[in-house]
């Protein structure tokens, strides 16, 4: 899967990522498309938010468009381990 992983101020690389192995509960979407807020802005431009100081590659983006399954009722109560785009 692709993901932008910031990894400093203004750095931010399109990274090819494993699909990562699910457990139990958990199901993967694909990603449409996503954006950006204004706390990602002060992430690639300073490199935190407020107290919140990124130390380690992240993904930034919050608001995605994702397309799923007729099967929304058997995921009810599942969470996404991650998003693939």
């Amino acid at each position: 899967m692709i993901a932008a992983v910031f990894h400093e101020p203004k750095n931010l690389v399109i990274e090819e990522q494993d699909i990562p192995e699910l457990m139990r509960g958990q199901v993967l979407i694909r990603v449409r498309a996503g954006g950006i807020c204004g706390s990602d802005l002060s992430y690639y431009f300073r490199g935190q938010n407020g107290g919140f100081v990124i130390r380690e590659p992240f993904v930034l983006g919050m608001r995605r468009r994702v397309k799923l399954p007729l099967l929304v009722k058997a995921l009810a109560g599942c969470m996404p381990v991650r998003e693939w785009p």
